[in-house]
């Protein structure tokens, strides 16, 4: 799951059971188990940026007496469901090498998001 809507990012793949190592890595081929509160933490973690982001605008302008709000920078979420079944695709990304890129959606998601803030791709490595 993605929602990419500003140039803060939060990521927490591990919201659900991921494969590590394997055929591509040539190590031993693993599971890492889901751990069960991290996609919680990041919401909240992201709504509590962007709540300090409006105080901090808000004090700014009373203090210079601005008119003119800027905008509050939004934070960008990426996250796997937990309900999503397990399957070979379900890649730890701290475990990828170059080879998996392609097959990884968390990586193809932190592509979106590059390209969502700078507008520039790097498909290189796609």
């Amino acid at each position: 799951m993605a929602s990419i809507r500003g140039p803060i990012l939060l990521s927490c793949p591990h919201s659900c059971r991921l494969s590590r190592g394997g055929y591509h890595s040539q190590t031993k081929e693993r599971i890492h188990l889901r751990e069960q509160y991290v996609s919680t933490l990041i919401i909240k973690l992201a709504y509590e940026i962007e709540v300090l982001q409006r105080e901090r605008i808000a004090n700014r302008q009373s203090t210079v007496g601005q008119k003119q709000v800027p905008q509050v920078n939004k934070v960008s979420l990426l996250f796997w469901n937990r309900e999503k079944k397990f399957d070979k695709f379900t890649l730890d990304p701290n475990y990828l090498v170059r080879s998996q890129f392609k097959d990884s959606p968390f990586h193809q998601s932190l592509h979106k998001f590059i390209e969502s803030q700078s507008g520039v791709a790097n498909s290189k490595d796609r």
